[in-house]
């Protein structure tokens, strides 16, 4: 029941916007596809002397957005050849806005139709992608899988130094091969000590 009133409401109020200066001379217009030319007509009631501008709106009749500035200050001559940028974004709601730049209080509206794009997504929502995508924890975790990856090189590191450690028991090698030659020496110093026997043993022969 609200939303039946609110319509009736919408709709007259669009209606009574149509019906002042400068009116739009088509009103069977449903669609238009971005990219492909459409001449915008309408009939010249305040004169060719002032110039108008022409928008595009977009939205709930009684609060439309102005999405772009079609052509700004042109002559008042009834009619504009216009292409639709293929930037346009797909829709419903758009209408055509004309102010007289003389007196911009002077202003009309064509009636409500779609656009027909293959932009479906928004600036606005693009902007708020890129930087979720920029800001997004697939670049967090790509940090952490570095993170990660550099703990390996750094437990890598870590294993190398163990092996490095493990040299250590080829220094104990070496220390037992220095052991070993201790007891070597005190073989050198007994045959040394047993060849000095024999010569005093000797010399006593000669003396008998």
């Amino acid at each position: 029941m609200h939303f039946s009133t609110y319509a009736s409401v919408a709709i007259a109020t669009l209606a009574a916007l149509t019906s002042a200066q400068n009116p739009f001379t088509f009103t069977t217009l449903t669609s238009i596809t971005a990219g492909t030319s459409i001449n915008i007509t309408w009939a010249p009631s305040t004169g060719t002397v002032d110039t108008i501008t022409l928008l595009l709106r977009q939205g709930d009749p009684t609060h439309l957005s102005t999405i772009a500035t079609i052509a700004p200050s042109i002559q008042n001559s009834g009619s504009f050849l216009w292409t639709p940028p293929t930037t346009l974004v797909a829709g419903t709601g758009y209408a055509f806005e004309i102010v007289d730049d003389g007196n911009t209080a002077i202003t009309n509206y064509s009636n409500q139709f779609s656009v027909i794009s293959t932009n479906t997504v928004s600036s606005a929502a693009a902007s708020t992608t890129a930087s979720s995508v920029s800001g997004s924890t697939i670049l967090t975790g790509s940090s952490t899988v570095k993170t990660s990856a550099s703990t390996s090189a750094a437990k890598t590191t870590s294993g190398s130094s163990a092996a490095t450690g493990s040299s250590t028991p080829s220094s104990t090698s070496t220390g037992g091969a220095s052991a070993t030659s201790v007891p070597g020496k005190s073989a050198a110093e007994s045959v040394k000590v047993g060849i000095g026997m024999l010569g005093v043993v000797g010399a006593v022969m000669a003396l008998l």
